[in-house]
């Protein structure tokens, strides 16, 4: 039978183990909580928290439902923090267990390292009101959705959040950073920011498979502009972009048109009135580092709820 003191004395042994003839220290950064129906989701997270290494999760416990009792599958990550410095060990543990009653629940409340920052990092789709998120959500101190993945994610989000009293962000808002950064050099011109307040329309295209960053996208503007403008969203195909991915956004400003375009990976051109069209760089971090970006914030994102307040219906 699986227990939690089984699971951490197999841990210490690996731990020693792994760490050679140096002793393996745990880290003491945050706790990580993983949830995904689907088994592949969470194989593939996995994966994802044994790279992040000593400068991520002092423990991430990544669970799935299933049928029968709780199993676990304990592993260790070491490496050394600098050459010739200290080893620090990432410990993970993959959970499966009966997606309803507490038993896997309760598991992870007793594997969680006392005193840390609880993320959870919840990647299925709604509903989100089955007693599995519900005790989950109670455990964690900020919790990590994907609309990408799960677009319906975003119109329940905010209700969540109030609901739960938890502070909330999604990938989706993560991935489309780099896209805010290059739409807000445009008014970096003061001439281009006074007509922001006019906005009038917000043209976005992005590839097949969710409209969560596209809606983002235009909640962050509409914010950000106080206006209320009309919006289309619209989704093409394209082979070398991951779905969901923007691929063209177009502002009408006062008769004015500004169009940031991305013609190819990790770049992005600026075609704005009076100026050259200009490239720059367009940051689109791997599903990894999102996942570990998000790890370092606690405090709730102001722009995020925000733009969470201003988006436009979804695609149905």
């Amino acid at each position: 039978m699986t227990t939690p003191a089984a699971i951490e004395r197999e841990l210490a042994e690996l731990r020693g183990k792994t760490a050679g003839d140096h002793a393996g220290t745990r880290t003491h950064i945050v706790d990580l909580v993983a949830y995904a129906d689907d088994p592949a989701i969470a194989t593939e997270l996995g994966e994802v928290v044994a790279m992040m290494r000593h400068h991520r999760p002092s423990r991430a416990l990544i669970a799935s439902g299933a049928p029968g009792d709780v199993t676990a599958e304990p592993a260790v990550f070491c490496s050394p923090m600098q050459e010739g410095g200290a080893i620090v060990c990432c410990e993970i543990v993959r959970l499966t267990g009966p997606p309803a009653g507490d038993a896997l629940t309760s598991m992870i409340a007793s594997l969680l390292l006392p005193d840390l920052p609880v993320f959870l990092l919840w990647l299925s789709p709604p509903p989100l009101d089955r007693p599995t998120f519900h005790n989950l959500a109670a455990l964690a101190t900020r919790l990590v959705t994907d609309s990408t993945r799960f677009p319906t994610t975003l119109d329940v989000l905010g209700s969540v959040a109030r609901q739960e009293h938890l502070v909330v962000t999604d990938l989706a808002w993560t991935k489309i950073t780099g896209w805010r950064e290059v739409v807000a050099t445009i008014f970096d011109d003061a001439e281009h920011a006074a007509l922001l307040p006019s906005l009038e329309h917000v043209a976005i295209q992005h590839v097949a498979g969710s409209d969560a960053q596209a809606r983002l996208l235009v909640g962050w503007l509409a914010t950000a502009s106080r206006a209320t403008p009309t919006t289309s969203i619209e989704a093409v195909t394209h082979e070398d972009m991951r779905p969901g991915s923007l691929v063209r956004v177009e502002l009408t400003c006062g008769g004015h048109r500004f169009i940031v375009d991305r013609p190819s990976e990790g770049m992005a051109t600026i075609d704005v009135p009076g100026r050259p069209i200009r490239r720059a760089a367009l940051r689109v971090p791997p599903f990894g580092t999102l996942v570990g970006e998000e790890l370092e914030f606690l405090a709730p994102d102001r722009a995020f709820e925000a733009a969470l307040e201003r988006l436009p219906p979804g695609a149905r």
